[in-house]
């Protein structure tokens, strides 16, 4: 069960996925990405795809994403992404962060 932590407006949330399941998420939040202009757009996270799965979708720069689990469960361990830009995608109205093999992909 993929997992990430991102900072919302006033706190830290996680939030996993089924491994089987990567578009059901154990909450539903809204987080931002990076638009060119330098301005966020918030829309919900949908999950996780992975890279393999990719077609012609709308792809963004997800921001504020403080760390990242790959285990079974959101406890961790927990690899720590500071001040990383990573590669996200736009499809049905929400957020998707894109993994390659198990792990998030840098932009």
């Amino acid at each position: 069960m993929p997992a990430i932590r991102f900072k919302s407006t006033c706190r830290t949330v996680n939030v996993w996925c089924p491994s089987h399941h990567l578009d059901r998420t154990s909450r539903v939040d809204y987080i931002p990405a990076l638009l060119r202009d330098g301005s966020l757009v918030y829309y919900m996270f949908g999950g996780f795809i992975e890279r393999r799965h990719l077609r012609y979708e709308q792809r963004v720069k997800m921001v504020n994403i403080l760390g990242f689990s790959a285990n079974d469960n959101e406890k961790g361990p927990w690899e720590a992404i500071t001040d990383q830009k990573l590669l996200g995608i736009f499809k049905e109205r929400r957020y998707y962060l894109v993994l390659d093999r198990g792990k998030v992909v840098g932009v």
